[in-house]
């Protein structure tokens, strides 16, 4: 839906959405992302989570590159990353709430045609692809923010489906 946008609303979406897809992060953290805290050298961001914890989180290919659009379009280069766009397409300086971004989420959902998800859910599924793609559960707790392996554990939704695979890996014959 972002896509077929090309309003400064639907690149800011567009980025918005792919990094919180992407990257796993919290509402409250992509709304805190400020210019200062990316690295544009290592494609990364210095993430503020849960109990003032910083973490680096890289920015995977496809986010990235809308990302560059949004931030080629936004003509800023300091304060915050995803701002508030007014009417006639007027790009601000004010900070997107996290409310925000639910509202968001839930317009392009509506634009896309798709059941309504929220910021967690794509945390969520960012969780579970990693797992998915083997990466074991440390990694996947360090770049989540997890102060726990148990909480990481909650995110796993792959079913029994992942065991029924191990299985397949032990053959004593």
């Amino acid at each position: 839906a972002c896509e077929n946008d090309d309003s400064p609303i639907g690149i800011r979406d567009a980025a918005l959405i792919d990094v919180l897809a992407g990257c796993g992060l919290r509402r409250t953290e992509i709304v805190s992302l400020d210019f200062e805290t990316l690295s544009i050298t290592e494609r990364s961001f210095k993430v503020l989570g849960k109990g003032n914890k910083e973490r680096l989180s890289f920015i995977p290919s496809g986010a990235w590159s809308r990302l560059s659009r949004w931030l080629e379009h936004s003509g800023h280069g300091q304060g915050a990353l995803f701002t508030r766009i007014r009417r006639h397409d007027a790009i601000t300086d004010g900070r997107l709430s996290a409310q925000a971004i639910y509202h968001i989420l839930h317009t392009r959902a509506a634009e896309a045609q798709v059941e309504k998800f929220s910021p967690h859910d794509l945390r969520r599924t960012y969780a579970t692809t990693l797992f998915d793609k083997g990466v074991d559960i440390i990694t996947v707790k360090d770049a989540l923010g997890h102060e726990s392996v148990s909480t990481t554990q909650k995110y796993d939704k792959r079913g029994t489906d992942r065991m029924k695979q191990a299985s397949e890996h032990i053959n004593y014959l």
